[in-house]
């Protein structure tokens, strides 16, 4: 038990390199400057601690949910989804709302990348479903590049190299076990 112990550790430290260079290319797509006030930094720190309980929220969930069949783990997400959107709901402000069509189509949608979600949680590697984090803002750059354009500064292709080189290492590299990085099982 210890040796497997050691040997996710050096996974995990295996990964975290290629994980910090695609964060680097993140920021250096996002022309942002440090806070200038103290509320600005308390807010930074409150995104980076976030950031942190979302990957340890993300790692227990996988944990959590291996007990369970796919269609159980979907009932419980779910159900606690409803919870906390009931339980805001009834702290905000109770108006009427008409129901509209935009309204069934957004849940449609919503669900749906919810049952997804569930599904590559419970089947996916924590670190490999981390990934989301920077293959959603690439292929959005991406398409914002092709479909936009705009001029490709000597900053931007870089920060899209590292993005790319970071998530590009996290998807396709081999663990250490021997398993395909991108096998759901």
């Amino acid at each position: 038990m210890a040796q497997r112990g050691v040997q996710d550790g050096s996974e995990v430290r295996r990964f975290l390199l290629p994980a910090v260079i695609g964060f680097g290319g993140i920021l250096l797509l996002i022309p942002v400057g440090l806070p200038g006030s103290l509320i600005g930094w308390i807010a930074l720190v409150l995104f980076g601690v976030t950031a942190a309980l979302v990957a340890v929220a993300s790692v227990e969930m996988n944990r959590l949910l291996q007990g369970f069949e796919i269609v159980q783990a979907v009932a419980i997400f779910c159900l606690a989804n409803a919870l906390i959107l009931g339980i805001t709901s009834l702290l905000g402000r109770a108006e009427e709302r008409s129901f509209e069509l935009a309204w069934l189509i957004s849940g449609g949608i919503a669900g749906g990348s919810s049952v997804l979600l569930v599904f590559l949680l419970r089947n996916m590697d924590p670190l490999r479903f981390g990934t989301r984090y920077l293959v959603v803002p690439l292929l959005a750059i991406v398409e914002g590049y092709i479909l936009l354009r705009p001029d490709l500064t000597l900053r931007n292709g870089f920060g899209i190299g590292l993005l790319a080189a970071g998530a590009s290492f996290l998807l396709f590299s081999r663990r250490t076990d021997g398993v395909s990085s991108l096998s759901l099982h």
